[in-house]
């Protein structure tokens, strides 16, 4: 963050070490390309123009655009939990708390106590013990704190917000100064998001066929078979997954069918395992021996908790 000028010229102070003196000298801006000198003026309009510039924002959905699994929740949330896909909320206080979707962007939190916001952040490591800036608006307010980042506290950075309102934005940037708070394109924010949390289809549960997923298999002499697909990108750990059948929504099933008796009256056992770049299905008590299709709605979430 550069500072104005209110001279053509500014008095420095240069530190000797050797000699530990200080000396101070005069500091002018150069002339213009036509000979006329700097105004302060005119430098402070390139020194404004410079300030304006954003740093980057350490935190992803800045403006609490994405609601994957829903857009209001209710409940204590004493021990914390996730309501907008990337941001984890946490009741100090006693009772219920709502938090729901803001129109045009933000996080509306209804509530009589406090309530703190938090996202943790996956390089939390990298920015032990550098200085750090932390704003944020509430209902259009803005506010703001500098400190140096203890990752052995909180992997986190957490606003917290008494008695309700709307929270508009949260940013965190290295250095000491706030500059402004521009959000991502929201397809990049959606891709990003994706390395801790994406499911094929929206809301809390799922409804009808949209978003399903599918795959074609077949069954070995035992009657195993084992379904394989990519993360669409690689994720931060091994997801924990939910799967769905594609019609009724019913928890850790999905739907099969074979080509030999069409869909099974008695589903296989299903069993999922990942790592985090491949996801994937094992089927046993299969029919030996047959081909098979299986479709779902799944959920892999591979959010961190913060500490």
């Amino acid at each position: 963050m550069l500072e104005a000028w209110i001279a053509t010229t500014k008095k420095v102070v240069a530190h000797d070490k050797r000699s530990n003196t200080d000396y101070e000298f005069e500091s002018r801006f150069p002339d213009g390309i036509d000979g006329t000198p700097f105004s302060a003026a005119e430098m402070n309009k390139i020194i404004g123009a410079v300030n304006a510039l954003p740093n980057d924002n350490l935190l992803l959905d800045s403006h609490f655009r994405l609601w994957d699994e829903g857009t209001s929740f209710s409940g204590a949330y004493t021990s914390g939990g996730y309501t907008a896909t990337l941001w984890w909320v946490k009741n100090l206080s006693g009772g219920t708390i709502t938090v729901s979707r803001a129109e045009g962007g933000g996080m509306n939190i209804q509530g009589t106590g406090t309530v703190q916001v938090s996202q943790p952040i996956e390089d939390a490591k990298l920015l032990d013990g550098k200085t750090v800036t932390l704003s944020w608006s509430v209902d259009g307010m803005e506010h703001a704190k500098t400190y140096v980042f203890d990752a052995s506290i909180s992997n986190a950075a957490t606003v917290e917000i008494a008695c309700g309102g709307t929270i508009n934005w949260v940013k965190l940037e290295l250095g000491a100064y706030v500059t402004p708070c521009m959000p991502r394109p929201l397809v990049q924010e959606k891709q990003l998001a994706m390395r801790y949390f994406w499911q094929t289809f929206e809301g809390e549960l799922p409804s009808g066929l949209g978003g399903k997923m599918s795959y074609v298999f077949m069954a070995d002499v035992n009657g195993v078979a084992d379904a394989l697909f990519c993360a669409p990108m690689p994720m931060y750990r091994a997801p924990t997954a939910r799967h769905y059948t594609e019609t009724t929504g019913d928890v850790d099933q999905v739907s099969i069918y074979t080509r030999e008796t069409g869909y099974y009256s008695s589903a296989p056992n299903i069993s999922p395992f990942a790592n985090n770049r491949v996801l994937g299905l094992r089927l046993t008590g299969c029919t030996p021996n047959t081909v098979g299709f299986i479709a779902w709605h799944g959920r892999y979430d591979a959010r961190m908790e913060v500490t």
